[in-house]
């Protein structure tokens, strides 16, 4: 259909009035925000792939204080920490929890990513059968004891720092560029790289409607962005497909 010059000039007008002041900037700035979330995503992969320690990659890249949204959406009682015990925790105390466990969640899925055909290494089946947290730490399913006093929590932790160093000992520098990564990978179902979706507000994570938090995924890491104080920061990740 053909419209005349004086149509698509009132067109025009009627669409300057009815949106903000400066539509194009605003729209500028989107993407500007998209892709400083891009780079802090690409910020921590690189730095996991280098390091393989997610403690200090998220201290780099991560919110200020994570353990904020962590009580929020009650991640700590998710990995079996009873709620009386984790209240009586402070906050660098549940920051090293986190860490253990992040740590040793992603290194466990990138040691069976790159060799999905893997016998368990005789060490970390060793390690694993010697703790008292054996049933939570083979990650078969079923109901895991759950953790109630500060002794166990100590131990627990021990155990998952213990385990990352052991499977760190088992991931070559090449397996990111390895062709069963890469496979792994894109069995997963996760989307592309280059993609990216929007959030309004994240209220699980204690991030109220208004707020932008961005969705990116990297190989095997599902990261949510936010704006803090001026920085695109990590708030937190995903899990599974």
């Amino acid at each position: 259909m053909n419209f005349s010059f004086s149509i698509i000039a009132v067109l025009f007008l009627f669409l300057a009035m009815s949106v903000s002041a400066h539509p194009w900037q605003e729209s500028d700035q989107q993407q500007n925000d998209v892709q400083r979330a891009r780079m802090t995503a690409n910020r921590f992969v690189e730095k996991f792939q280098a390091t393989l320690d997610f403690g200090a990659t998220f201290t780099e890249v991560g919110v200020s204080n994570p353990i904020t949204g962590l009580r929020t959406a009650k991640f700590f009682k998710s990995i079996n920490i009873e709620d009386d015990l984790v209240k009586g925790l402070n906050d660098e105390e549940l920051t090293r929890i986190y860490r253990a466990f992040m740590n040793l969640h992603f290194l466990n899925a990138l040691y069976y990513c790159g060799k999905p055909q893997q016998e368990v290494p005789s060490d970390i089946k060793l390690a694993i059968n010697s703790s008292k947290f054996f049933s939570t730490l083979r990650d078969e399913g079923g109901v895991a004891p759950l953790i109630t006093t500060k002794k166990e929590l100590t131990e627990y932790v021990a155990d998952m720092e213990k385990l990352a160093i052991l499977y760190r000992k088992h991931l070559p520098p090449s397996l990111f560029n390895s062709a069963s990564y890469k496979q792994c990978v894109a069995a997963s179902g996760r989307p592309n790289n280059h993609d990216v979706s929007v959030r309004d507000g994240f209220e699980d994570f204690g991030v109220s409607k208004g707020s932008k938090v961005y969705v990116i995924t990297r190989g095997l890491f599902t990261m949510y962005i936010m704006e803090e104080k001026g920085e695109m920061r990590i708030l937190a990740f995903g899990f599974g497909n």
